[in-house]
């Protein structure tokens, strides 16, 4: 199981094109182990993967911030 604290502080920096970028290599290997992969996982097949290596307790947050809209 993943140990990522709700509470962990990630920086998230915005590039010259308007992306966001995440460069905290322990938090992107713990994003691969959940079933991200490398590009955008928004289809419903991604979010199926990922979903199965959320435990139970966190799907409700996890699904909160999957359906955030952007600001």
């Amino acid at each position: 199981m993943i140990a990522m604290q709700p509470s962990q502080k990630i920086i998230v920096r915005p590039t010259a094109d308007g992306q966001l970028e995440i460069t905290d290599q322990g938090f992107i290997r713990q994003l691969l182990r959940l079933g991200f992969r490398l590009g955008r996982n928004n289809k419903p097949e991604d979010l199926a993967r990922i979903l199965k290596n959320v435990p139970p307790e966190h799907r409700q947050a996890f699904m909160a911030g999957f359906n955030a809209k952007p600001r």
